[in-house]
């Protein structure tokens, strides 16, 4: 764009246009440029030309998503218009020039996703029209400048995902319009400031992954009202949750798990009507799960993975419609499971593992259609598995090892051709393995192993190119080991272990190029040792014990490395 009266170009913007190779030092020619945008052009190298700070009247510049290197170039500062600069997502190096801070106009800077290095100057703090810092995913180190409480027209800081370290400074709390703060995945320690209860306009809040010690001051709590994203996961927080957590109406996100967290669950958190996820998973909670859960009917994503809770899971779950994350895993939960959770339509995600929870699988699940993890082990569950599963078609994991379910394998399971993960390890299972399991194509994991299962190993499995593992022993399996599993061309781990199979071990195993562990053991095999195992490079552990194999072992076996 060029000016009307003195033809003189204004504005450059040649943004994803493909361009490659470096930026040329003739733009600094352009003295009348008030824009430019050069951004997302990936193939674009090289430095920072330093003829840009020729450009006296830039008042926005933006290169970011490109390849640039180097340092950021000092005399960018003699840019006294300069309002935008966005040099993000590139890999600058080197430290931050101190003398950003001569720009007096400057509004919105963006360095983040570089390789930038050093402490953050406190020169910074003299920008007091900023209103916009992003210097995240770098490398900077140091401590937080306690000058940027003079900072008081900031809305937006972002230092997540640097090596910032020592206390969050109290003086932030100056920077009343604060509407995002990130100071996520750092080194931070000390407590959080009871200060920030000023942020009467803060909507996220992030600073998981430090060292923070000490309680949630309720202060603060009570007066961001405002707030959307609360983000304190991953600290060394202490105490019990506020209740004064009910104050935050408009909250869409709150993560507090894996800190230290006491006590039960408030109630008051049942007027988080916005609420979409709550992750409270790591802690040390218990009680309870309030049956006022069900009031929370916008939630997506329930995490209460690994506390102490105790009880029952609510049948009122079943009105999170939206429900599409259910994390219970690692508490001490009993009961049976409600059939009501089959009325959450829209689940994705069923963690239940490790609590104790008992009674049959409900046969009201069969009707998650949109169902695709479902992880129900290390539980005291009976009755046989319901044949009802097969109607979740989009079903890619079920695990529901280490239980008492009983019964035969249902053979519909067959149907279930998206099914990468089957671990129903460690039950009485009793019966033949069904045939119809050949037809769950993306089958990369059987883990049958530690049941009753007897009959034969079907030849069908043999289609299963995808199966990487399978683990079959400690049943009662008979017959002959089909030389058909030599067409499961991914297999790593071959486990039959420990049953009463017979025959020869087939030649056509040495075609399974992939094999590393092979487990053989225990069953009553007989005659040649296959030389073809032996020409296997991949396998590290070849287990043949406790059978009745005849003639002798290569004179070559030394040289398996």
């Amino acid at each position: 764009m060029c000016d009307k009266s003195s033809r003189h170009v204004v504005s450059l913007n040649l943004a994803a246009m493909n361009l490659s190779g470096t930026i040329t030092p003739l733009l600094g020619g352009l003295a009348s440029l008030s824009f430019l945008d050069l951004s997302a052009n990936f193939n674009l190298w090289g430095r920072i030309p330093p003829e840009l700070g020729n450009c006296f009247s830039l008042k926005s510049m933006n290169l970011s998503f490109n390849s640039l290197t180097g340092p950021v170039p000092e005399n960018l500062t003699s840019l006294l218009h300069l309002q935008t600069l966005d040099l993000s997502a590139n890999s600058l190096e080197g430290t931050i020039p101190p003398s950003f801070g001569k720009i007096p106009g400057m509004k919105f800077l963006y360095l983040s996703l570089n390789n930038l290095s050093g402490s953050i100057l406190t020169d910074l703090s003299n920008c007091s029209s900023l209103q916009l810092l992003d210097l995240s995913v770098n490398s900077l180190n140091g401590a937080i400048p306690q000058e940027f409480g003079a900072l008081t027209q900031l809305k937006h800081l972002y230092l997540a995902l640097n090596e910032l370290s020592g206390t969050i400074p109290p003086s932030l709390g100056n920077c009343s319009s604060l509407v995002e703060l990130d100071l996520s995945w750092n080194n931070l320690n000390g407590v959080l400031p009871w200060q920030f209860a000023a942020f009467t306009q803060l909507q996220l809040l992030g600073l998981s992954g430090n060292d923070l010690t000490g309680v949630i001051p309720s202060i603060m709590i009570r007066n961001i009202s405002s707030m959307h994203h609360l983000f304190l996961e991953y600290n060394q927080l202490t105490g019990t949750i506020p209740s004064e957590i009910g104050h935050l109406t408009q909250l869409k996100l709150l993560s507090l798990g894996a800190n230290t967290l006491t006590g039960v669950i408030p109630i008051s958190y049942t007027n988080l009507s916005s609420l979409n996820h709550l992750y409270l998973f790591k802690n040390q909670l218990t009680g309870t799960i309030p049956s006022e859960i069900g009031h929370l009917t916008q939630l997506k994503t329930l995490d209460l993975g690994s506390n102490g809770l105790v009880g029952c899971i609510p049948a009122s779950l079943v009105n999170c419609s939206n429900l599409e994350a259910l994390v219970l895993s690692s508490n001490q939960l009993n009961c049976s499971i409600p059939g009501e959770l089959g009325g959450m339509r829209s689940v994705q995600y069923i963690n239940l593992y490790n609590n104790s929870l008992s009674g049959k699988i409900p046969e009201e699940l069969g009707q998650l259609s949109l169902l695709q993890y479902l992880y129900l082990p290390n539980n005291d569950l009976t009755g046989s598995i319901t044949p009802s599963l097969a109607n979740c078609s989009a079903l890619e994991k079920i695990s529901l090892s280490a239980n008492r379910l009983s019964g035969t394998l249902p053979t519909d399971l067959g149907r279930l051709n998206l099914l990468s993960l089957m671990n129903l390890f460690n039950n009485f299972l009793i019966g033949s393995i069904p045939s119809t399991l050949a037809n769950c194509s993306s089958l990369e994991y059987l883990l049958l192993g530690q049941n009753k299962l007897n009959g034969t190993l079907p030849t069908e499995l043999g289609r299963l190119s995808r199966l990487q593992d399978m683990y079959l022993s400690n049943n009662f399996l008979t017959g002959n080991i089909p030389t058909t599993l030599a067409n499961c061309y991914s297999l790593r781990v071959l486990q039959l272990n420990e049953n009463q199979l017979s025959g020869t071990l087939p030649n056509e195993l040495g075609n399974l190029t992939f094999l590393v562990t092979s487990f053989f053991g225990g069953n009553m095999l007989e005659g040649l040792i296959p030389t073809s195992l032996w020409k296997l490079q991949q396998l590290q552990q070849l287990h043949l014990e406790d059978n009745f194999f005849l003639g002798s072992l290569p004179s070559n076996i030394g040289n398996c490395t």
